[in-house]
């Protein structure tokens, strides 16, 4: 697959845990990513009920970790 750079098998080798490496850390990150927007869509869920229940906006900001700035545009949406 690599001898097209080098037909050194310890260096063909390395190459191939390199592109491993990178692929993982390429997964890692997308799986981190998604698991954010999930975390994310979570909380603003929980934003909107708790204006439901007419919760304050700072109380609903402490207990999702929300900035009042995103607080207050959910009530307004």
């Amino acid at each position: 697959m690599f001898d097209y750079v080098t037909s050194d098998p310890d260096m063909i080798e390395l190459i191939r845990i390199r592109e491993n490496g990178v692929h993982d850390y390429n997964s890692d990150i997308d799986s981190a990513e998604r698991r954010g927007i999930a975390l994310g869509a979570a909380k603003r869920e929980l934003a909107r009920s708790a204006l439901l229940m007419n919760l304050p906006i700072d109380q609903i900001s402490q207990l999702t970790g929300l900035s009042i700035a995103e607080v207050q545009a959910l009530k307004s949406s």
